[in-house]
């Protein structure tokens, strides 16, 4: 993730990988850490790209 990247951009990127109901909250607390991500089913084998789209939210929201 980029540092220009906003929770706009964040949430579209997440409804283009895990469809039209996902959507996130956060930053959680004041120090810019957490992030709470509904709508994303987990079950299913991730593609490449989604993988690494929630490993780069886990670092940039500082939950990892």
């Amino acid at each position: 993730m980029s540092e220009g990247m906003g929770q706009q951009d964040l949430d579209e990127r997440l409804r283009e990988l895990f469809g039209a109901g996902a959507q996130s909250q956060g930053p959680l607390a004041e120090s810019g850490a957490g992030l709470r991500l509904t709508g994303v089913d987990l079950r299913p084998r991730l593609s490449p790209e989604q993988a690494g789209f929630l490993l780069d939210v886990l670092s940039w929201f500082r939950i990892v």
